[in-house]
């Protein structure tokens, strides 16, 4: 889900907030779905480069995979939900078959 913010110069739209967008906007813009300022917002609630890079890295795996075994000439087109779809069926799996978490297989925001 992406968010509006607001400054003086124009709108932003982002995917999601991570720590160097906070950093850079603290306190000059105002959020237009929750009308909070950056600085009111919790530090738990942005994500790290390294969290995205993370969430990068098993998006990127799972549409390769997608490439590499599919035995027809035509390639997939990017399309983040099924990508979605098949890391929530992985995650399954390693959660549930190693000690790893939700958060350090595909880090989220927590509501």
């Amino acid at each position: 889900m992406k968010t509006l913010w607001r400054t003086n110069e124009k709108p932003i739209v982002v995917d999601m907030i991570t720590k160097e967008f906070r950093d850079t906007y603290l306190n000059k813009i105002i959020c237009a779905d929750c009308l909070a300022t950056m600085k009111e917002m919790p530090n738990d609630s942005v994500v790290t480069k390294k969290q995205i890079e993370r969430q990068d890295f098993v998006d990127n795996a799972i549409f390769e995979l997608l490439q590499t075994v599919n035995p027809s000439n035509k390639e997939f087109d990017w399309d983040i939900e099924m990508i979605g779809d098949i890391r929530d069926a992985i995650q399954h799996y390693i959660i549930k078959k190693t000690d790893c978490s939700e958060q350090e297989f595909y880090p989220y925001i927590e509501e």
